[in-house]
């Protein structure tokens, strides 16, 4: 639990060695891409199968990385997308400043829907950093990467906060990210870091890994858990300010 004040306002989860799924859904309809059955060919958006019968297919990679899940408790924050696009980038390039490690070696995105939506950080290095472990057993450390991220958006008394209107390629923005330039706004996430940077990592009592996978498994949404293997997170952390 990440914590404020004995005010929740967010839980972490860390996970060593946690399978990822990565699907690509095939173009902005997420319907899969098209394989004509008789001669095996792929087709291009929206050219003519004839009379052959296509298939649908999603194509999918999967790995082992240690990760995080951070999910603000704030139902509002949740509905943001805004909110929680930003907050993706400036917590990764603050956890970028803190253990001084490259952008490519943090990885980051939204994941879930509605009440599930969470923000998922992996180690993206080969072999991992070592980076979420650190993080994991130490009660500053989410106030230590959101100090980190204010000073990244420009509020920390640095000029550019009076040029940088959303956000810049000097802080939030990459070549990366450019899908989702629209939404990064700097301002949008400033209150809540400001809120992390008092905060504490106070662990949950759960302890026994049993415990923890039931608890788990009570989140899923989907039949997906009975077909795909599971990784015992370690007990999860909430974070209070």
């Amino acid at each position: 639990m990440v914590a404020e004040d004995d005010e929740r306002l967010a839980e972490a989860i860390f996970a060593p060695q946690a399978t990822i799924w990565r699907v690509n859904h095939g173009g902005r309809d997420g319907s899969g891409f098209r394989l004509r059955r008789t001669d095996s060919r792929w087709l291009a958006a929206g050219s003519d199968a004839g009379d052959d019968v296509e298939s649908l297919i999603k194509l999918y990679v999967s790995e082992s990385r240690n990760i995080m899940l951070f999910q603000p408790s704030a139902a509002a924050q949740l509905a943001d997308q805004p909110f929680l696009t930003t907050l993706v980038y400036a917590l990764r390039r603050g956890i970028e400043q803190e253990y001084q490690v490259e952008e490519s070696e943090i990885g980051a995105e939204l994941i879930g829907a509605a009440a599930q939506r969470r923000l998922l950080f992996w180690e993206a290095a080969e072999g991992g950093t070592g980076v979420f472990e650190e993080m994991a057993v130490a009660p500053a450390s989410v106030a230590r990467v959101a100090a980190a991220a204010l000073a990244v958006c420009h509020f920390d008394g640095d000029e550019d906060n009076e040029t940088c209107i959303a956000a810049c390629y000097r802080c939030l923005l990459s070549y990366s990210n450019q899908r989702e330039h629209r939404l990064i706004d700097r301002r949008v996430v400033r209150d809540f870091l400001m809120q992390l940077s008092n905060a504490r990592l106070s662990r949950r009592a759960e302890d026994d890994y049993e415990q923890q996978y039931d608890r788990l498994w009570r989140l899923t949404d989907s039949d997906l858990r009975a077909e795909v293997p599971y990784v015992l997170a370690r007990p999860s952390t909430t974070i209070a300010g």
